[in-house]
Formats: structure tokens, C-alpha cells, sequence
């Protein structure tokens, strides 16, 4: 995977803790038919979850050109183009409610677009959030809560504890 300009090689630790989440749901045997990436990045996300999960298909948004392009070029050398939708649409101007809701983003961005990550994610469905320093994730995890989402799991990574991710249900 080639993240360009863009964020996602799979080596940071918030990256690795929504692929361990991806799995625990795998293990769980959860399986979304469809999966959206907020703040797609390099499509690092999308590529693994629409390969965890062979039918499912991904909706990948960022506000960036540039990460746009490198989702494309990277699901197209992973061979998943045809199951991940990158766009440059806005998460708040989606209708569609996704049973799967990642977003690796910095905790203040999450704190804006939490009205629109909730209204994606769907009744049942799952929120994966990281990118979260440490001290941030539980009361991050509580706006979440009050906002109509129930925590699963608030962890931080075992390779570097510094960084937490916070998967939610709604």
C-alpha cells in the first residue's frame, strides 16, 4: 500500500487498533454488508474491511483530493476497486445508514462530525473510532454515549499506549 501524500500505512498505532477491532468483529462473527470509511486516507481501512469481509462494499469519504486518489490506486492495486466507493462528499450529506462506521481521525474532528457519525451508523450498527490520544478516548466515548451510541469497548493499543481507539453501538 502506497499512501502518497495521504494518511494510512498500516504501521501507526491507531491504524492497528481499528484493524484489531475489524477483527474482533470478524471473530464475532459480525459480518456488514456495508462499511463506511470517514476520513479515508491512503484507503487503508476500506481495503482491509472489504477483504475481511468478500461481499461487503465500502462508501470511503475524505475532504481531500489527494487521499481520494491514493484510495483509488490503492484499492485498484489490492484488487477491491470494484467494492470501494471513494468520494469527496461530506459524511453529514450521506443519507445512507452504514451497519459499520469507521473513522480514524484527530479527537476534535470526531467531536464535529459526531452528529453525522452517528446518523451513519445504523440501528445495530457499529462505530469504530481512533486516533485517539489515550486521555481522550473515555470522555470522548461519554459525548458518544450522550449523543445516542452504547460503548463496547474503550482500549488502548498494547504497542503503544499512548493511542486508544473506542467502538461503539447505536
Amino acid at each position: 500500500l502506497d499512501p502518497g501524500m495521504a494518511f494510512g500505512t498500516g504501521t501507526h498505532a491507531s491504524t492497528r487498533l481499528v484493524l484489531e477491532e475489524l477483527q474482533e468483529l470478524a471473530d464475532r462473527d459480525i459480518s456488514p454488508a456495508r462499511i463506511l470509511d470517514v476520513g479515508c486516507g491512503s484507503g487503508i481501512l476500506a481495503i482491509a474491511a472489504v477483504k475481511r469481509w468478500p461481499s461487503a462494499t465500502c462508501v470511503a469519504v475524505d475532504n481531500d483530493q489527494l487521499a481520494i486518489d491514493a484510495t483509488l490506486d490503492n484499492a485498484s492495486v489490492n484488487r477491491v476497486a470494484d467494492r470501494i466507493a471513494p468520494s469527496l462528499t461530506p459524511c453529514g450529506d450521506l443519507t445512507e445508514a452504514f451497519p459499520l462506521v469507521l473513522a480514524n481521525i484527530q479527537a476534535h474532528v470526531l467531536r464535529l462530525l459526531m452528529s453525522a457519525l452517528v446518523a451513519r451508523t445504523a440501528p445495530g450498527g457499529t462505530l469504530i473510532l481512533s486516533g485517539l490520544l489515550t486521555p481522550q478516548a473515555q470522555p470522548l466515548a461519554d459525548e458518544f454515549v450522550a449523543a445516542g451510541m452504547r460503548i463496547v469497548s474503550v482500549r488502548p493499543s498494547t504497542d503503544d499506549p499512548q493511542w486508544s481507539s473506542v467502538t461503539l453501538r447505536r
